[in-house]
C-alpha cells in the first residue's frame, strides 16, 4: 500500500466490505482514548483532538487527490479518512457535553472505571455521529451531492460530526 491509500483507507480498514464507514469512524477509537488518557483535562484533550483533525484534514485532503487519481472514483467507500475526520469532530466540540448528558442520564455508575467512562462517551458519540452521516439530513446531503473533490467528502463528514455535538449540547 501506498502512503496515500494508508491514509485514506485509515490503515486499510475502508478495505473492510462490510459496513467500511461504520468501521473507519470506529478507527477513531485510538485517538480518542490516546488523547483523552494523555490530557490532564478535558480542554487538553479536546485541544489534542483539534490538533489531529487539522493535520488530518491536511494529510488526508492530499491523500484522498491521489486516491482518486489512482483509482477514479472520489469518494469511493475504502475513503474513511473522513469518517475519521467527523468523528473526532464530534469530540473536539462536544466532549464534555457528550459526558454531562452520559451522567444526566445515568448510563454510567459512580463506580464505573476512567476507561469505561471514555467508552461510553466514545459510543454515544460514535453512535450520533454515525446517524448524520448516514442519514445526510439538511446542509450535509447538498454537500455530499454537489461537492465531488476532497473538500467535500472531509466537509460532509466535519458537519456531521458538528450536527452530532450539537445534540449533546441540547441534551447536557
Amino acid at each position: 500500500m501506498r502512503w496515500y491509500e494508508i491514509v485514506s483507507t485509515w490503515f486499510g480498514l475502508g478495505k473492510v466490505s462490510f459496513m467500511p464507514g461504520t468501521i473507519g469512524s470506529i478507527g477513531a477509537y485510538p485517538l480518542f482514548y490516546l488523547s483523552v488518557m494523555s490530557s490532564e483535562t478535558p480542554y487538553e484533550a479536546r485541544i489534542t483532538m483539534l490538533y489531529l483533525v487539522v493535520i488530518l484534514c491536511i494529510v488526508g485532503f492530499f491523500a484522498i487527490r491521489k486516491y482518486h487519481k489512482k483509482h477514479g472514483v472520489i469518494d469511493d467507500q475504502s475513503i474513511v479518512v473522513d469518517e475519521v475526520i467527523g468523528q473526532l469532530i464530534t469530540f473536539v466540540i462536544g466532549y464534555e457535553w457528550i459526558g454531562a448528558a452520559v451522567t444526566k442520564f445515568s448510563l454510567i455508575g459512580e463506580d464505573t472505571s476512567n476507561s469505561m467512562v471514555i467508552t461510553y462517551i466514545f459510543a454515544c458519540g460514535f453512535l450520533t455521529f454515525r446517524f448524520f452521516d448516514i442519514t445526510k439530513p439538511m446542509y450535509i446531503s447538498l454537500i455530499d451531492r454537489y461537492w465531488k473533490n476532497a473538500v467535500g467528502v472531509i466537509l460532509d463528514d466535519v458537519i456531521a460530526g458538528v450536527y452530532a455535538a450539537a445534540v449533546f449540547y441540547v441534551l447536557r
